[in-house]
């Protein structure tokens, strides 16, 4: 309930923006997306490290990477500016 209303906030900003201001896609690699989608699923670091058969810290640094190439502050705007662009 609680992402949902955070995603649907974030969504109205993106949304309200200005259209003149297109950013670009950023490249995620497949590993990055894989782990976005992951999270968007509601999986925690150790869930997603677990299916991932990788270490917490790696995804933790994989997400760490996707929210500096998306410019998000925290996982729920990746998660939302992934969605609206596409990616997942």
């Amino acid at each position: 309930m609680k992402f949902g209303q955070s995603a649907g906030e974030i969504l109205a900003k993106c949304s309200g923006g200005r259209s003149d201001l297109v950013q670009p896609t950023p490249h995620l690699s497949p590993r990055e997306i894989e782990v976005l989608k992951l999270v968007a699923e509601g999986a925690s670091t150790y869930e997603a490290a677990k299916r991932l058969h990788l270490s917490e810290y790696t995804v933790r640094d994989y997400v760490s990477a996707i929210l500096q190439k998306m410019n998000a502050k925290n996982r729920t705007e990746a998660i939302v500016k992934a969605i609206r662009d596409g990616i997942i």
